[in-house]
């Protein structure tokens, strides 16, 4: 079946392994220091198929190590939140999806000026197909001067405004 490895990302694998506890690996053989996976290859959390997670810098996880026979490459599978990390709390903005495509979309921010980027799979809700005018709370993400959506929650319509009331009366000569 044809794979896209979209959001492809590296797992630091742990290499204090017991030994005969990996098979398939010919004698000898060491495991690699990091191994890729994509968003398919993780598991939703214990108890929530509806649900997404994605694995941060320095989250512990459990995975099954296979190899792809045509290339040889090692990849994660099977991918399962043991512990998660220590992260900062990153704020969330709001918008309202404003193009949808086949596996991604762009989002019309509240809050700043540039539309944002998003992938499918940074849906908290999987079974969720988002719409042109879909509302969402998200993380902003940086990656070089890119920025991207992530940890999307979709909102109940009406919950995104664009506009801020000032307090007070504003008096003016027309």
């Amino acid at each position: 079946r044809g794979r896209k490895d979209q959001g492809l990302g590296k797992i630091k694998v742990n290499a204090e392994q017991e030994p005969g506890v990996l098979e398939g690996l010919e004698e000898g053989a060491k495991l690699p220091e990091t191994v890729s996976f994509s968003p398919d290859d993780v598991a939703p959390p214990e108890g929530e198929a509806d649900k997404r997670y994605r694995p941060g810098e320095g989250d512990e996880v459990v995975m099954d190590v296979v190899m792809v026979r045509a290339t040889k490459q090692k990849r994660a599978t099977s991918i399962r939140l043991v512990k998660p990390a220590e992260k900062p709390v990153l704020p969330r903005e709001q918008g309202v999806a404003c193009a949808i495509k086949e596996s991604f979309g762009f989002v019309r921010c509240a809050d700043r000026e540039e539309r944002l980027f998003f992938h499918f799979s940074e849906l908290q809700d999987r079974g969720h197909s988002p719409q042109v005018n879909d509302e969402f709370e998200f993380c902003v993400l940086t990656q070089g001067q890119k920025r991207t959506c992530a940890d999307i929650k979709v909102l109940p319509r009406g919950t995104v405004t664009f506009v801020t009331e000032l307090e007070g009366r504003v008096k003016g000569v027309v």
